[in-house]
């Protein structure tokens, strides 16, 4: 079962220093391990949308109006957390500003990634690259070797490429429909 504190430990394993019993401990490992973890689990999320943060919404139009331009406006998510919006229903113009999403539409549908806040949601190949990501954050800090955090580097992108083709294998690909501009051209 994973946890914050395994995958601080894999990471630190990977660099050659100690590992942490807890992410409150006094240690520079557990205090550097605190302050990345949960922003560089954000980062990482948000780079792709794999399968286990993808959510779909039907949000609730705001009391707020928007003052110019469009015509109405929707709060983003916040249970779970919105950290970046993948798709809108229809493919209908919108804007994102803040923590909000204006459009003409009455309403909203949206496929986002949400913030992950059980690690165990997490798949293993994700893990796999957040291991070498974290890695790679603090080898420098932990170990002044910046050839050991650029090798943690390009095992994180090796990594992370793998785990996007494990997640896209999860979905099935889209047929392709023929549209009038190839049948225009029989």
């Amino acid at each position: 079962m994973a946890s914050k504190v395994s995958i601080c430990n894999q990471a630190l394993v990977r660099i050659g220093v100690d590992t942490i019993t807890s992410l409150t401990e006094t240690s520079e490992q557990a205090r550097l391990c605190n302050a990345i973890f949960d922003q560089s689990l954000d980062y990482l999320v948000q780079l792709f949308p794999w399968s286990f943060a993808l959510v779909r919404a039907s949000l609730a139009e705001s009391t707020a109006e928007p003052l110019y331009e469009w015509s109405h406006a929707y709060q983003l998510p916040t249970d779970p957390f919105c950290l970046r919006i993948v798709s809108v229903e229809d493919d209908i113009a919108y804007r994102k500003e803040g923590r909000m999403i204006y459009t003409n539409n009455e309403s909203l549908k949206i496929k986002y990634i949400k913030r992950i806040t059980d690690i165990n949601e997490l798949s293993s190949a994700f893990i796999e690259a957040a291991v070498f990501y974290l890695a790679s954050q603090l080898a420098l800090p932990l170990t002044q070797n910046a050839t050991l955090a650029n090798a943690m580097e390009a095992k994180f992108q090796n990594s992370v490429h793998k785990a996007r083709l494990v997640d896209s294998q999860e979905s099935p690909a889209y047929a392709f429909v023929e549209g009038s501009w190839v049948s225009v051209r029989s």
